[in-house]
Parts: C-alpha cells; structure tokens; sequence
C-alpha cells in the first residue's frame, strides 16, 4: 500500500519461525514404553494442573505438568 505520508522501505524479519515435520521410523516400536511412561507421570501429579498457570480457565479433566515433563530421567525405558 502506498501512502504520501508513509510507505514501507524495506521488509525486515525480527523473528522467522521455523517448522520441522519428520517421521519417527521407530513409532510402532516405542509407542507403548512412551505412553506407559507418560501415564507414569501423571499418576504421580500432585494434583491436576501442576503448573499452578490459569487454574480458573483451564478445561476439567486436562493434566498439565511443572512444565519440566522432559528434563532428562534415567532408566525411562
């Protein structure tokens, strides 16, 4: 759009962002130790919404995390 006042001299990207899909070939594999895992966690969960973040907004039944759910944990699998 050109304007007499003001119009763009350049375009500048402050923040690309970039999004990466794969494929992970062993899936079918991992899947059950994955989710057993995850369940693991979740029975252990203090309470539903761990986080202590928009307790008043957040959907019944959601379990959320202390948002450290991937910090390294030896002898997952």
């Amino acid at each position: 759009m050109q304007h007499d006042l003001a119009h763009p001299i350049e375009k500048i990207a402050l923040w690309p962002t970039h999004l990466f899909r794969f494929r992970y070939r062993d899936w079918p594999y991992d899947k059950q130790k994955m989710l057993d895992c995850i369940y693991n966690e979740v029975s252990q969960q203090q309470k539903e919404i761990d986080s202590d973040v928009a307790l008043g907004v957040k959907t019944p039944g959601l379990k959320e995390s202390k948002f450290n759910f991937l910090l390294y944990r030896p002898k997952l699998f």
